[in-house]
């Protein structure tokens, strides 16, 4: 952690290239399917790169974190507000939490980053006096009664997937055994040929993913895939349902058989890339085979084409 003085350092919005092109964009928009997306997909979306970088030990050191932010399709002003509280006792000392920038205008499919300061001499010193360890059972995370709060205005507009909060610790704690889920509504599918089948994947994170870009890819086969939306941004839910939406991610696979296809049958092989760290494994779900628990988020559908 860097001294406070660091704070005063000019701070320069960053942009994620993706592809490596000049400019901010990120994600092209899905080509004739953006507006059948559920709003989740399209709407502005931001959180905590590292929301479980949640620990202060010292009450002499500026507490860092990062935010990344996603335009999705829409454009405008956006605001950054951040505050605390401690046993319901609230406060906004930007002398001591601040973001920067704390404004930005925004263009679609764009990423920016913002970064928040927090002083810790700022924070009650009894936050620093050793706590036990109390895991809430329907989270599975640490409760704390010191919470950062960011809030996002969107054209003076409230934000509905863009809020996010920290609670801190002031002690090292065991890491949640909860995982990222990856629920598969079919494991194993028949189609005739010429034939079109859909199916559903939904991508669950947990409270420790931080914002991100998603995507997916499946292998080489003769019958034609589609995945939508293919790559997206995506974020971990609160902690508490009270402090915002859950973050649940529907998508839609699209399996054609050719008509000149063979009969019999074909495993196609599907992987996310991104989502939870690698040392945590991602449980696989579905309806029809048995349930796994792997880091490299793959997963097999059995197609037979008759």
């Amino acid at each position: 952690m860097n001294g406070f003085k660091g704070c005063w350092k000019t701070i320069v919005i960053l942009c994620v290239l993706f592809p490596l092109i000049t400019g901010c964009v990120t994600q092209p928009p899905t080509e004739n399917v953006t507006s059948s997306l559920p709003p989740i997909f399209t709407a502005p979306i931001g959180g905590f790169v590292q929301p479980e970088n949640n620990t202060i030990r010292d009450a002499n050191v500026t507490f860092e974190s990062d935010y990344l932010f996603y335009s999705g399709t829409w454009a405008g002003d956006v605001k950054y507000f951040v505050s605390s509280e401690r046993n319901d006792q609230k406060w906004n000392d930007r002398s001591a939490l601040f973001v920067e920038p704390s404004s930005i205008t925004a263009e679609p499919n764009h990423t920016y980053f913002a970064k928040v300061y927090l002083n810790t001499s700022s924070i009650p010193k009894d936050f620093f006096i050793p706590q036990p360890i109390w895991i809430v059972p329907e989270t599975s995370v640490l409760y704390s009664d010191y919470v950062l709060f960011f809030n996002v205005s969107l054209d003076g507009k409230s934000s509905q997937y863009c809020n996010d909060t920290i609670r801190f610790a002031s002690f090292d704690y065991p890491s949640s055994a909860d995982s990222d889920v990856i629920e598969v509504e079919k494991g194993s599918l028949s189609i005739k040929k010429g034939e079109t089948k859909f199916f559903n994947i939904t991508y669950r994170p947990m409270w420790y993913t931080g914002m991100q870009e998603i995507s997916y890819s499946s292998s080489k086969t003769p019958l034609n895939v589609t995945i939508t939306p293919a790559h997206f941004f995506a974020r971990h839910s609160s902690y508490w349902t009270s402090e915002g939406p859950d973050f649940i991610y529907p998508l839609v696979v699209k399996i054609t058989a050719p008509s000149n296809v063979k009969s019999g049958r074909y495993l196609v092989n599907f992987t996310q890339h991104g989502g939870g760290k690698v040392i945590f494994d991602t449980w696989i779900k579905c309806e029809d085979c048995k349930e796994i628990a792997q880091p490299q988020k793959m997963f097999v559908v059995n197609v037979t084409v008759e």
